[in-house]
């Protein structure tokens, strides 16, 4: 066989094309997008509605649809308007589609148009029988309003509703789940609320409005949003009362005030754990000095707190405190651990603890009821102002400042 030079093998690698086939695309998302090139070997997708463009590939690498279909779906195209009567944009894969004909071979499969009709005729079904439910109670009904932003950095309020029948019974059903812009501005918020009780005709019908922990919602938007309810002067008291804040961001505002006070040593606990956490041979000497000191469950007693989760950290201080001896004890055997906080400190955390527990007794067993009712919030309230008033007047200055907060 005659032998091939290197020049020949270069000539027929040169001869050779280089195909990059890429495969069809099948996702629902290209019926409102097309494909263009802007540079070498860069192409973004384009929406056919408003003409914004997305990242879609450069060279080999692909961005997915995964931003298409939220661009679509989720309302951020600004020419799309009606959202209920938007296409239904998700792809089905090919094992799905097999199993649904599988499961029901006498059935013939429905267009995806088809089962979108279903949904929404399903859905204005049942949202008319709310209304009626609505219209026919002989009281007035709450509102709760939830607020959040997604990794993705969209903004999201979900709108519930709470009210009781003529048979005594507690209800809470969920009104409107929407997207509006973020971050959430007094403008959009009171809009987008304001929008939905019109559509539920429920504007004349309004208790109160509990708005979630987010921030400083309330002073953004409770006073334009009450003051645009106030016109037709449906709201009780001039709306006095309209605006609630939650129960639980009130524990939480107080609980933060009480650990602010012993934010230096939370620091050398959090540490002491982490330390102590860090190598399997520290944790198991500082477990031999407990058993030594006849602390049982060490172990379980060394957690770490979340630290924007202030029961965490009061559970945390509370397993701390058991372990306190042990926590002096292993800085007298190790020569680099120096962050055992002094019995003077301990005691400090010991108030603290003191009364965080009546906060966190509080917030569970509101949190493990389905439907908790105003009489239950107020004797927790009550409890908690009860005790704190108690410790004030024992002179002790770390409960004189959570006395002063309102509860």
């Amino acid at each position: 066989m005659a032998s091939i030079s290197n020049n020949e093998l270069g000539n027929i690698a040169e001869m050779t094309p280089v195909t990059n086939k890429r495969r069809r695309k099948k996702s629902m998302v290209w019926e409102h997008f097309t494909v263009e090139t802007v540079g070498s070997g860069c192409t973004r997708a384009c929406c056919k509605q408003c003409k914004q463009t997305f990242a879609y590939s450069t060279g080999s690498k692909l961005a997915g649809t995964s931003h298409l279909k939220r661009h679509i779906a989720m309302g951020s195209c600004p020419k799309i308007k009606n959202l209920d009567k938007k296409q239904i944009t998700s792809y089905t894969p090919a094992s799905s589609k097999t199993c649904m004909s599988g499961s029901t071979s006498n059935t013939p499969a429905k267009r995806r148009y088809q089962i979108e009709m279903e949904c929404i005729a399903i859905y204005e079904k049942e949202k008319e029988q709310l209304v009626q439910l609505l219209g026919a109670l002989p009281g007035r009904i709450g509102l709760t309003l939830s607020l959040w932003t997604s990794r993705q950095t969209l903004g999201y309020m979900c709108l519930t509703g709470h009210f009781i029948d003529d048979d005594w019974k507690v209800h809470r059903r969920m009104l409107n789940f929407m997207n509006v812009s973020s971050p959430h501005t007094e403008m959009a918020l009171s809009d987008a609320i304001g929008a939905c009780l019109s559509d539920w005709n429920m504007k004349t019908r309004l208790f109160t409005v509990t708005i979630d922990n987010s921030r400083s919602s309330h002073d953004l938007y409770s006073a334009n949003l009450r003051d645009h309810l106030s016109c037709n002067s449906s709201l009780m008291l001039g709306g006095h009362l309209f605006f609630v804040r939650c129960y639980a961001h009130i524990l939480s505002t107080v609980a933060q005030e009480a650990l602010e006070a012993i934010h230096d040593v939370i620091y050398n606990v959090r540490e002491s754990i982490k330390y102590i956490k860090s190598s399997p041979s520290r944790e198991e000497k500082f477990c031999e000095i407990a058993e030594q000191l006849q602390i049982m469950n060490a172990k379980t007693l060394l957690s770490l707190d979340v630290q924007n989760h202030w029961n965490t950290t009061y559970l945390m201080l509370v397993g701390a405190l058991e372990l306190k001896h042990a926590f002096a004890s292993l800085e007298l055997s190790e020569a680099y651990y120096n962050e055992a906080p002094s019995m003077d400190d301990w005691k400090r955390v010991e108030i603290v603890c003191t009364h965080l527990r009546h906060l966190h007794d509080s917030a569970k067993l509101i949190s493990s009821i389905a439907n908790p009712t105003a009489n239950i919030y107020f004797h927790e309230a009550w409890k908690i102002h009860f005790e704190l008033s108690n410790a004030a007047a024992a002179e002790e200055n770390l409960a004189n400042g959570m006395s002063d907060m309102k509860v």
